[in-house]
């Protein structure tokens, strides 16, 4: 495959920038993932200086992937160059478009929540999407206000 937008010559360097300057693009895996080992989006946010590489994977598809390390432990990821004219799709390769949908979260065993309205980016080809992180914020925050009693809680995301 042939990339139509040239690589950085120092990932890391470029890494940090982009996490610096809040260029990041949020998975649903990631934040579930960081959810599961009690670690906060802003504790990497603030550690990125820290960060170091521990494991590169190069032929990953579509772009490289780095493992890192801050200071608060591992953490596993992608970043995909924002500042290229189009982005890709991580699982497919296809064209990501910027679209608003309902998502649901799975907020515990026993707690679904849809978010209505919600801005994303979403693959036009296997319907993967990606919260810019503005958006993931705001979303941790209504997710700290959910009622966990409830079953289903269905809330509209206004920006």
């Amino acid at each position: 495959m042939t990339l139509n937008h040239p690589l950085p010559d120092d990932p890391l360097k470029f890494i940090q920038r982009c996490i610096g300057q809040r260029k990041i693009l949020w998975t649903y895996h990631v934040n579930i993932r960081l959810k599961g080992r009690f670690i906060p989006r802003q504790a990497l946010i603030e550690s990125y200086a820290s960060y170091e590489i521990i494991e590169q994977y190069l032929k990953d598809k579509y772009l490289p992937s780095y493992l890192l390390t801050p200071e608060l432990g591992r953490v596993g990821g992608w970043l995909q160059n924002q500042e290229a004219a189009f982005m890709k799709c991580h699982v497919c390769g296809s064209k990501l478009k910027p679209l608003i949908t309902d998502l649901p979260f799975n907020f515990s065993d026993e707690t679904i929540v849809i978010l209505k309205s919600l801005p994303v980016l979403q693959c036009e080809n296997c319907s993967e999407y990606l919260l810019d992180d503005p958006v993931m914020a705001r979303v941790e925050r209504i997710l700290e206000k959910v009622n966990v009693a409830a079953e289903l809680e269905i809330i509209r995301y206004a920006a």
